[in-house]
């Protein structure tokens, strides 16, 4: 597969366009991303991901032996259900403007997930000396804390070291 094989489409969120009965049809949850490849739809982000690397390039970056893909598993997991969704407890409702604040406990609770991310990127990535789908998996959740701006974020150097070499292309695969 390479990238002319690929057909992106742009989805208008906020303009119901997850509520087509197409895209219905494809994903009943109506939530992005959704991929289809040939008859296979996948409709999660993390499983995309591992989909693509297992179908179409197999490699460090999700690797085949077992025991090396359940540490990256745990890494996925951990960010959807712990870095994220703290992330998230803290930006969704100030983004959709429900609050104009945050409250401390939640704020507390995204500085304790960052310490155990800072921890984890102390060998340089996510998962020790070399890039797997874990590290674009926390990109997508640092990278968007990083743009909202509402922490400080230099106690944690490794993450910031970290996000810094993800995001000029030093984070060879």
């Amino acid at each position: 597969m390479c990238s002319s094989d690929l057909n992106y489409i742009t989805v208008d969120l906020m303009g119901g366009a997850t509520r087509t009965p197409e895209f219905l049809s494809l994903n009943p949850q109506h939530t992005v991303p959704v991929l289809v490849d040939d008859d296979h739809v996948v409709t999660e982000s993390r499983a995309a991901m591992a989909y693509l690397i297992s179908q179409y390039k197999p490699g460090q970056l999700y690797p085949t032996c077992a025991k090396k893909r359940s540490l990256v598993d745990q890494r996925l997991y951990f960010n959807m259900g712990t870095f994220y969704k703290r992330f998230a407890d803290c930006a969704i409702p100030v983004g959709f403007a429900t609050t104009n604040t945050i409250p401390a406990e939640k704020i507390e609770a995204l500085k304790e997930a960052l310490m155990w991310v800072n921890q984890m990127t102390s060998c340089g990535f996510v998962l020790g000396g070399s890039m797997t789908i874990a590290d674009i998996d926390f990109m997508a959740t640092m990278s968007s804390l990083e743009e909202c701006g509402f922490m400080d974020l230099s106690p944690y150097k490794n993450l910031v070291k970290w996000s810094s070499r993800m995001k000029i292309g030093r984070a060879h695969v």
